[in-house]
């Protein structure tokens, strides 16, 4: 019977409690330099736009830059992939 229990799920409560948890950490957690999203610089931009009955289809495509922040550190830690 004991290994029918281990089986279970875990309770609603269970679940609340591990939810609200999870919050409270990324809340309580500091935003640092490593979670910076980015540089992006859109290059182009074109929209489609087409009316099919009550419906219109509209197709859009962004052209985009994405250039990573740089740190020595990173840099350091990455190997160099042209290298045998």
């Amino acid at each position: 019977m004991s290994g029918a229990a281990s089986e279970q799920q875990p309770s609603l409560a269970h679940n609340c409690g591990a939810f609200v948890g999870h919050v409270l950490k990324a809340i309580q957690t500091p935003v640092t330099a490593a979670t910076k999203v980015p540089d992006a610089h859109t290059v182009q931009a074109v929209m489609q736009e087409r009316q099919v009955g009550d419906v219109t289809l509209r197709r859009i495509v962004i052209d985009q830059i994405v250039t990573a922040p740089q740190s020595n550190a990173h840099h350091s830690a990455a190997p160099d992939r042209n290298s045998p």
